[in-house]
């Protein structure tokens, strides 16, 4: 019993650092050979064979939780790594969401520990059988590695969120700063911290967590759940299977909720402004029955925030650019209601009927055409 708390203690002093060596999971194996090398003969003592046994299942449970451990950790440690370089159509599969490499790098790590786990669940399985106890461990090592599987999207997804949080405050401060110093730090800070090739505005950045989002949200998340969940199915119902990856991509729907206001909240500001210089600065006389050419011409320029935003998610997010657009749209009408009520006594108190009409009758024409 000494020679097996002395086994049991040195596989307790290998950490997370050397989890993934082969020399671990290769001893697992040669004391599970070793128990079937015992119990092939008839002479070897049985309590020789079921502390081998209680050695095997204690082994696999650290070894098993230890890659949890890991998955979790280093998962972590990598959302933290943002590079915001855009990756090639081919390494995202030809997903419609243009991704940055972030969420690649999140399944290379799930993979490289689920691939272990599912391969040691599976030859312990066999075991299983021949033990009471070593089932209902192996009940416990299912369950705690759908667990983490589960939070390590949960955990993902929270700093997809503070990423997204970050950009939005870092902005606001950006700008509060060019507002007291009549200058901005926007240039230095691209010299120095970004890469070629990565998104360097800030809501090209907003646009790229949104879709690493619903990258997540309609293919990573389905993709790694339907790929590992035979590891714990067998001791699940099948409305419970259901459910967990129901809650899974109810979590990255109501992230991608959150940053696509977050993002339309930005976009809307600029629109606004594109309005007021639209109704208030485009020298278009409402009150005179302004000439077509004249609404045309100020109307080209409106358009052009809404077509550099159509070209910004039709590049980076196509699945979300009806949602997105029906609602800058929606912004857009609110916003000339909103201008047109706080200026109807100053700028626009002489609007007439036919000039009304012409502002809406020349956008919504070419709005239509875009």
């Amino acid at each position: 019993m000494l020679l097996l708390l002395q086994v049991h203690n040195t596989f307790r002093d290998l950490e997370e650092s050397n989890i993934l060596r082969s020399y671990t999971s290769d001893a697992i194996k040669e004391i599970s050979m070793a128990c079937q090398a015992f119990e092939v003969k008839e002479s070897a003592p049985r309590t020789a064979v079921m502390a081998l046994r209680t050695l095997q299942a204690g082994m696999t449970k650290i070894y098993i939780l230890r890659l949890c451990s890991w998955m979790r950790t280093t998962a972590e440690e990598i959302s933290k790594e943002e590079t915001w370089i855009p990756v090639s159509i081919l390494e995202r599969k030809k997903s419609p969401y243009t991704i940055s490499f972030l969420p690649l790098a999140f399944r290379s790590v799930i993979a490289s520990a689920m691939d272990q786990i599912s391969q040691m669940i599976q030859s312990s399985r066999s075991e299983a059988g021949k033990s009471e106890d070593m089932f209902v461990l192996l009940q416990e090592i299912e369950e705690s590695v759908r667990l983490t599987f589960l939070n390590c999207f949960l955990d993902f997804a929270g700093h997809l969120e503070q990423i997204g949080s970050e950009l939005v405050h870092n902005k606001s401060s950006q700008e509060i700063l060019h507002l007291q110093n009549g200058y901005s730090h926007e240039s230095e800070e691209k010299s120095s911290s970004d890469l070629e090739g990565s998104a360097v505005d800030s809501h090209q950045q907003l646009l790229l967590v949104l879709s690493n989002i619903g990258y997540c949200k309609d293919e990573l998340s389905y993709e790694l759940f339907n790929k590992y969940k035979t590891i714990w199915l067998q001791s699940r119902e099948k409305d419970e299977e259901d459910s967990d990856i129901q809650d899974l991509v109810m979590s990255f729907s109501g992230l991608e909720g959150k940053v696509l206001a977050q993002y339309t909240f930005a976009k809307t500001n600029l629109i606004r402004t594109a309005v007021m210089d639209y109704l208030l600065n485009s020298g278009v006389q409402w009150g005179a029955a302004p000439a077509v050419k004249g609404v045309r011409d100020a109307a080209v320029e409106l358009l052009h925030t809404l077509v550099a935003v159509h070209s910004e998610v039709f590049a980076c997010a196509k699945p979300l650019l009806d949602k997105l657009l029906g609602i800058l749209v929606e912004g857009l009408i609110d916003t000339f209601l909103s201008l047109y009520d706080e200026n109807k006594s100053k700028d626009l108190r002489s609007l007439d009927a036919n000039g009304f009409s012409g502002i809406f009758r020349d956008h919504i024409k070419s709005l239509s055409h875009t």
